[in-house]
Order: structure tokens, then sequence, then C-alpha cells
């Protein structure tokens, strides 16, 4: 790669998220996927237990919105982050990646939508509807008051369904489409319009 490409701000400001990227995966993220992992691993009903554990609690107020911006964990924390949008209003703003708001939705519209149906909420949609209500984030709207920028995939269902509940609950909202081939310079601008939204609102004294 030519010299200076990036430029000295560019190089400077990519090394800071890469460092601080890396010390959450290191010492916050990887004990939490580890304990998410074992307990998806043991279905739905184990998985959204964890949430009562108070030191989970505490490391996902900590790290969740980093973490929601964080590409390689987008599937736990994406879920994580619009389950907390419907049960707390403890954050000044929010930042979702590509979320699951609807498992209906999901197990239908994934390519490997029968394994998470069998093994995540131990039942299809129409044998276990008030499972799949119970576990879905979009059922819990009415209690959204947080800001929030969606991060969405094109086409992304369960992002724009997120984003439908926010704009009729009247919560500040945007939704950002995210391109499928990710170069290093659209992560770099995603996490700048994520930064970017997160102080928007901490300026504001929320």
């Amino acid at each position: 790669m030519p010299d200076g490409v990036f430029g000295e701000g560019r190089l400077v400001r990519w090394t800071l998220i890469a460092l601080a990227v890396g010390f959450l995966v290191l010492f916050l993220v990887l004990p939490l996927l580890a304990v998410f992992s074992e307990a998806l691993r043991r279905g739905a009903e184990a998985f959204f237990a964890a949430f009562d554990d108070a030191d989970t609690q505490a490391a996902i107020r900590l790290t969740l919105l980093v973490a929601a911006i964080a590409v390689p964990l987008n599937l736990i924390f994406g879920l994580a982050a619009a389950w907390a949008l419907g049960h707390t209003d403890r954050f000044a703003a929010a930042v979702v990646r590509r979320p699951i708001v609807d498992w209906a939705t999901d197990v239908a519209t994934r390519p490997d939508g029968a394994y998470r149906a069998a093994q995540w909420m131990r039942a299809m949609p129409w044998e276990n509807p008030e499972q799949y209500v119970q576990r879905s984030p979009l059922f819990s709207a009415q209690n959204l008051k947080t800001p929030t920028l969606v991060l969405a995939g094109d086409p992304d269902p369960e992002s724009e369904q997120l984003y439908f509940a926010l704009r009729m609950k009247k919560v500040d909202a945007a939704l950002v489409r995210l391109p499928e081939a990710e170069r290093p310079g659209d992560v770099i601008a995603e996490l700048e319009t994520s930064l970017r939204w997160l102080q928007r609102f901490s300026r504001a004294g929320n």
C-alpha cells in the first residue's frame, strides 16, 4: 500500500478504534460471548435468563453500545441491544446493528431458519407462538423511549420493523443501510456514523 494513503489523521483514528475494540473484545466481550454461547446452546430460555444475572447486566451496560457496532458479534449483541431498548430507558442513545426483533421473521427468512427454530426456540412459530412473541423485542415496542440509530442490511426486514416501531412511538431514530460487501473504509464510516449519533445525545445532556 502506498505511503500516506490514509493520511496521518485517519491512521491515528483507525489505530485508536482498533485498540479500543481490541480491549473490549479481550476483557469484556469474550467473557460475555462465552456466557451467551453456552446459554444459546441450552436453548432460548437459558439465553434470556442470562440477562437476569447482575454481573452480566453490568457488563452489558458497559459494552452494549460499542458491541452493537462490532461486526463479528452482530448476532449476539444486535439481539441484546434490541431487547434492551424495550426493557430499559437507562441509555441516552443506542446503536443497533442488523438486529433480531421478530423470531418468526428470523427463522422464516434465514437459510438456517429450521436449525434456529429447533435449537434456539425448540419449536416452530405455529407450535409455540406465545414463546416467539415473548422472546421477540418487537413485541416490547410499547416501551421504546431511547433514541436509536438502526444499522440495516439491504434487504433487512427486521431492522425496518424496529425502525417503523420507533417512528410510531415518536422516538428519535434514524436508519442507515450498510453495504453487503464491506471494505475497510465502510467499517470506518460505520463507526464514525455511530459515534456521531451517540455524541449528539451525549451533548444534549440526556
